[in-house]
């Protein structure tokens, strides 16, 4: 499968439509641990969260 720069921006296109109509969540189960770490390392609040999610570009994606 080969995803392009273009499929990305995409996706964060409708990720981005989401977030700010609060369609979104950030799971914190014991399932996911690196969620929590972020909340944990970083000190941020749910508020903290979204901007990090709003202002992720193509360039952010290390992997699918």
């Amino acid at each position: 499968m080969s995803i392009t720069i273009e499929d990305i921006e995409k996706y964060l296109s409708e990720v981005k439509e989401a977030v700010k109509n609060n369609r979104y969540r950030i799971d914190k189960n014991k399932n996911r641990q690196a969620n929590i770490d972020l909340f944990l390392d970083y000190v941020i609040d749910e508020n903290g969260a979204k901007d990090i999610l709003l202002n992720l570009t193509a360039m952010d994606f290390s992997e699918i």
